[in-house]
């Protein structure tokens, strides 16, 4: 009965460290030269939690999707090359995306309207997340990504 208490105990210690949500810092932190080049290369979408309606049905309708990012560093630009398995359909897109060093944030243009992305980066596990909206708690959003080493030929 002593083993079974203990072990339950044990087993919630990580939760005296957990946060609420709330507080976390989802916020990008200062774009540098070492950040855009640490983002170049081919990088998979793996999942997301949204709040914007809009984009979660675009989303749904995704299959699969991975993409390249090649940076460049003197426009403060990253060029995007996106291949997306949609409703069954191969498509291909290429976009470029506009980098706000200060601030941490990536925006990209559909029209007339920008949409502004928090970016977060996780150099150990090579993956990184662009949260959407943080300060809207209707609209907010949260997307990770992981990268592919590349292999030898």
């Amino acid at each position: 009965m002593a083993l079974r208490v203990a072990l339950v105990i044990l087993s919630l210690l990580p939760l005296l460290e957990a946060q609420n949500p709330d507080h976390a810092n989802i916020t990008g932190i200062p774009i540098t030269n070492d950040t855009m080049s640490w983002l170049s290369g081919k990088w998979f979408y793996l999942g997301s939690a949204l709040r914007n309606l809009e984009f979660k049905q675009a989303l749904q309708k995704i299959q699969a999707t991975y993409f390249y990012f090649t940076p460049n560093l003197t426009d403060d630009t990253i060029l995007l090359q996106e291949y997306q398995t949609v409703e069954g359909r191969c498509v291909y897109n290429s976009s470029t995306l506009g980098v706000q060093r200060e601030n941490g944030t990536i925006s990209k243009y559909e029209g007339t309207v920008e949409h502004v992305a928090h970016l977060k980066v996780f150099t150990k596990h090579r993956a990184f997340t662009l949260a959407f909206a943080p300060e809207d708690e209707k609209n907010r959003g949260l997307s990770f990504y992981g990268y592919v080493q590349p292999t030898a030929a």
